[in-house]
């Protein structure tokens, strides 16, 4: 094992033995227990009244400390199991598991909580299965009811509680461990906002101290802004491993994938960037690029420009009314501003088989300083989840520069007036 690794997993499996009836797999325990078949003969009846389920299959990697992952897959693809197993609180089937650190981990939720207890009452025993003592929760014991922000509720018991409350509680307590690891199991969805920026800003300050953190989430935005690296699993099996943004593109793929003929690629511009793709390329895009106002293509944009996206598309399929769009994105990700034929109430015809056709979207960028990407999409309906026909991630990257002199901060210009009003 690398001793500069907090956490290693190396050919790690979890199975699950799926019986074809109750009445086979009483039998199975009985023989065991009485062992009235040798061991070659249970393996000979239990394969033949039984199956075998990989809910984690082969998995192996490493984490060094201080590093921050995603783990990324369709609900099913064994995230849930393999963070239990690196918490501790299920047992692995193979394969080898080293963590060198204290962990605390939010997983299921309520877990480790009574709910005929009170919240308080859950606060310690809680507390105690995370490794404190009754005087260290005594001692953070205000500081864990003021973070929950539950108010009287801590004195009640917990089965009164909403699910939102629950994990209010329970994070809180994460807040007082000061483990080495962080594992946080899709928990933050089923608060509210105000609580899930509190969360962030305490996961943001935890990973400045060097700690390492293990994530969950069905959001990419929180997994972009929260992880380093991302982790992306199928069917119990590691896909990709890389960079957040590269692995989560290429899941927005997967989820996309509902035609058999779709596929994913993965590959590098003339610039070097990443570029995802997927689709089953009905209708697919020849090119796209961004003009201005006088069709001279251009990859810097004055802050307030009018410009055009351009997207060439080639139809391979007879298809009516596809919807087109597009997103712009920041350059850590995060989704500025989308939109696409259908919320634009733009009907597209019908686009005829070899036909070669041009859209043009006119934008007029009133976005702050600094890098962006914009993604094309075709695909129906309003979404790309119903039939994906092409997308692409990246597929055009400019940069927006001041105009003049600087009139706002952040992202996006909103118009906006000011007026004073002084009383006599």
């Amino acid at each position: 094992m690398q001793s500069d690794n907090i956490i290693d997993i190396k050919n790690l499996s979890k199975v699950y033995r799926i019986w074809n009836s109750p009445k086979g797999r009483f039998k199975a325990i009985l023989y065991s227990l009485i062992q009235k078949l040798d061991s070659n003969g249970y393996k000979k009846y239990t394969s033949k009244q039984s199956q075998e389920f990989f809910a984690l299959k082969d998995i192996s990697f490493s984490i060094k400390k201080g590093e921050s992952i995603g783990i990324v897959g369709l609900n099913g693809s064994g995230k849930s199991t393999l963070l239990q197993i690196i918490a501790g609180t299920l047992t692995k089937s193979s394969g080898k598991r080293f963590v060198n650190g204290r962990i605390a981990a939010l997983l299921e939720l309520g877990s480790g909580f009574n709910p005929e207890f009170t919240g308080k009452e859950n606060v310690y025993l809680n507390g105690s299965i995370l490794g404190l003592t009754p005087k260290e929760i005594d001692k953070k014991y205000d500081q864990i009811v003021q973070f929950a922000e539950i108010g009287e509720f801590v004195n009640r018991p917990v089965k009164t509680y909403s699910s939102g409350m629950i994990v209010r509680l329970a994070f809180a307590v994460l807040t007082q461990v000061d483990p080495d690891i962080l594992i946080v199991d899709e928990a933050l969805a089923v608060g509210d906002m105000h609580f899930q920026h509190k969360c962030v800003r305490f996961i943001k300050e935890f990973l400045k101290d060097g700690k390492t953190l293990l994530f969950v989430s069905h959001d990419p935005g929180a997994v972009k802004t929260l992880c380093q690296r991302a982790i992306l699993l199928n069917k119990g099996e590691i896909i990709k491993i890389g960079e957040s943004e590269e692995i989560l593109n290429y899941y927005n793929g997967i989820i996309a994938q509902s035609d058999i003929n779709s596929q994913i690629t993965q590959y590098k511009d003339t610039s070097g960037n990443l570029v995802t793709r997927s689709g089953s390329k009905e209708i697919s895009f020849q090119s796209v690029y961004l003009t201005d106002q006088n069709e001279h293509q251009v990859s810097a944009i004055e802050n307030g420009q009018k410009c055009k996206l351009v997207c060439n598309l080639k139809v391979n399929k007879k298809i009516s009314d596809p919807t087109i769009g597009f997103v712009i994105r920041d350059r850590l990700g995060t989704e500025i501003y989308g939109t696409n034929s259908k919320y634009l109430k733009q009907k597209t015809g019908d686009f005829i088989e070899n036909e070669e056709i041009r859209i043009t979207f006119n934008i007029f960028m009133k976005l702050g300083v600094g890098s962006y990407s914009i993604t094309v999409a075709t695909h129906e309906n309003t979404t790309h989840i119903d039939q994906n026909y092409d997308w692409i991630d990246n597929a055009v990257l400019f940069k927006v520069i001041p105009k003049d002199q600087i009139s706002f901060v952040g992202c996006v210009e909103l118009q906006t007036n000011m007026f004073i009003n002084k009383k006599d």
